[in-house]
């Protein structure tokens, strides 16, 4: 069978696939184990943690941002490419049921939600759940894959849309162990005033992509990047309540540039041990964000 498009001179004729052939819609019958309303605010936490994302292949399983239970009316959006995660607690007033222990969606969905989800004004139907079982259907269609489930219902413009995806099957890693604990150095910038100076100092080299942070005794921080491959080196001053005169510590300057994007707000606060240490990172006066990121060696 064959289907022809008219529009004015030109004709366009293709081949029909058999209906039989398109995938089953297997979240009709959906086992709920997890339901809540999503707020605009909280797609946005979502799109926080979202640039920590992997891309890597080998470790499928961070190729998406991980919910996690933390009581009964708030989850943890969790992200992060084996250099830095970000965190981000969000409170769910009419959430029911039970996340499991692996609930990653995955990187696309993640990015259409936060897509979809910017001219929503009613909230975001979020359904967790498992396919029901089913008799036995005679179809072409590729097999059904038994993994859990994710849709998302909203009202986008005059549209109703239903977003369906099949979650990452795989372990994702206990990233508490991961998330420093004390810490004698803490350093407290304006947020403008540190992007200001990574974009002075950064993108100079597709090669060298090290940020150096030098604190001086006088309250500021120099930033720093010395490119090798042109003998370009350059280095900005900024303000910093910080107590680790002395101290110096290297970071992947994209990286840097993003930890500052996903804080928001104006100040974000480091807390340091060594050189070779991960930092923890917070925003002062929003509890609900955080962040860890590992060092670079630097010279």
């Amino acid at each position: 069978m064959r289907v022809t498009l008219t529009s004015g001179d030109l004709d366009v004729t293709a081949s029909k696939l058999p209906s039989d052939d398109f995938p089953m819609d297997q979240t009709r019958d959906l086992r709920e184990q997890f339901t809540a309303t999503l707020s605009g605010a909280d797609v946005a936490a979502i799109a926080r943690v979202a640039d920590a994302m992997s891309s890597e292949m080998t470790r499928y399983y961070l190729n998406g941002v991980r919910l996690k239970s933390v009581d009964a009316t708030t989850i943890q959006a969790q992200a992060t490419d084996g250099h830095r995660l970000y965190l981000a607690d969000i409170t769910l007033p009419d959430a029911k049921g039970e996340l499991g222990p692996n609930v990653i969606i995955p990187r696309k969905a993640v990015r259409l939600l936060v897509e979809l989800a910017r001219s929503v004004k009613d909230g975001v139907s979020l359904i967790i759940g498992s396919p029901a079982p089913t008799n036995e259907v005679t179809t072409t269609a590729p097999a059904p894959v038994n993994a859990s489930r994710l849709r998302i219902a909203l009202a986008e413009r005059a549209a109703e849309v239903t977003l369906t995806a099949t979650l990452i099957d795989g372990t994702y890693p206990d990233v508490a162990r991961v998330i420093p604990k004390g810490g004698d150095k803490q350093a407290l910038f304006k947020i403008a005033e540190l992007r200001r100076a990574m974009s002075a100092v950064s993108g100079h080299s597709r090669t060298v992509r090290a940020t150096k942070l030098t604190f001086d005794a006088e309250g500021t921080v120099t930033v720093s990047a010395a490119y090798v491959d042109s003998g370009l080196a350059v280095k900005v001053k900024v303000a910093c309540e910080h107590n680790a005169p002395g101290f110096e510590i290297g970071y992947n300057g994209e990286y840097l540039a993003s930890l500052l994007t996903s804080a928001q707000g104006e100040e974000i606060l480091f807390t340091l041990t060594d050189p070779s240490a991960p930092a923890l990172v917070r925003n002062p006066a929003d509890t609900a964000w955080s962040a860890v990121i590992m060092p670079m060696r630097v010279s």
